[in-house]
């Protein structure tokens, strides 16, 4: 079961990295909100004949963790929003890279999860790999506090870590699907009614028929990553899965030097090979 778990995580990681790809593109052409719209429009849809098993186990102490991850999605909208909006991408994309330990220790908090001291320190060695691989100059990494937005981007890595966490427990307390379905669909009212009362019942019609081919792929590639994300929970703590879906971001550094022969300074390689190499090792020592 455990190696479940890690391909599960393996799976979440290439698709939230191909998702930043998809969602790259959707959000100059359609808008952020309405990206995410289409995101949860999809997970809607195509989820719900896979999802009435977890309705049976839907009641007042298995709803709250669901709602506590719709609340914090739409915070965390916001505040990285704005966060990229006033800042630097480079310094704001490092600063949330701050999720990783504080997934770790909301994992501890609300879930009791045990994690060993060798777990712990390559936990922080992937976080520590991908800030160097993110970051231009770490010798400046003590002035990024006075940079715009990374205040916001601190709140943002602490609300992802909320939602990672949550999502978790929903999945183990209901199912991965419904827990997955259940959100998007109170996401995407939400965000309907926001929506209509912006820009009329024409916009997202216009967006759709215009984008249809590159929704749908941004719709399977997102979604199918939060699934295998849930699913990851069942089998392994949601602090390692977390860890090694997360890997994402050096694996993309990594494909860019190997595809778009990009040129990284030495410390950004040291970076990469230290983050993916501590996923390795915490994939193979994790067993319990």
């Amino acid at each position: 079961m455990y190696l479940a778990g890690i391909i599960f995580s393996v799976l979440a990681m290439f698709g939230w990295g191909l998702g930043d790809f998809y969602i790259q593109k959707t959000t100059r052409r359609v808008g952020n909100i309405e990206s995410l719209f289409f995101i949860c429009l999809f997970a809607s849809i195509v989820l719900l004949p896979f999802s009435y098993q977890g309705i049976g186990r839907l009641n007042s102490h298995t709803i709250w963790p669901l709602l506590i991850v719709v609340a914090a999605t739409f915070f965390a909208i916001g505040i990285n929003f704005q966060a990229f909006k006033i800042g630097k991408i480079s310094v704001i994309e490092t600063v949330l890279g701050l999720e990783l330990p504080m997934t770790l220790g909301f994992s501890i908090l609300f879930k009791g999860e045990s994690v060993s001291v060798w777990q712990v320190l390559l936990i922080l060695l992937v976080f520590f790999g991908i800030m160097f691989a993110t970051v231009e100059d770490p010798l400046t990494l003590h002035h990024h506090v006075k940079e715009k937005g990374v205040w916001l981007a601190m709140i943002g890595s602490v609300v992802l870590a909320v939602i990672n966490v949550f999502m978790g427990i929903s999945s183990i307390q209901t199912t991965p699907l419904f827990a997955n379905w259940f959100t998007s669909v109170l996401i995407v009212v939400a965000l309907y009614f926001f929506m209509y009362y912006q820009h009329g019942r024409h916009h997202l019609a216009k967006h759709m028929e215009n984008n249809v081919g590159l929704l749908t792929r941004l719709g399977i590639v997102d979604n199918g990553a939060w699934i295998a994300f849930s699913f990851a929970a069942l089998y392994i703590p949601i602090s390692i899965a977390t860890t090694v879906s997360e890997g994402y971001i050096a694996l993309a550094a990594a494909l860019g030097i190997w595809v778009n022969h990009e040129k990284l300074k030495l410390h950004q390689l040291v970076g990469v090979f230290l983050a993916i190499g501590a996923i390795i090792v915490l994939s193979a020592i994790s067993k319990y």
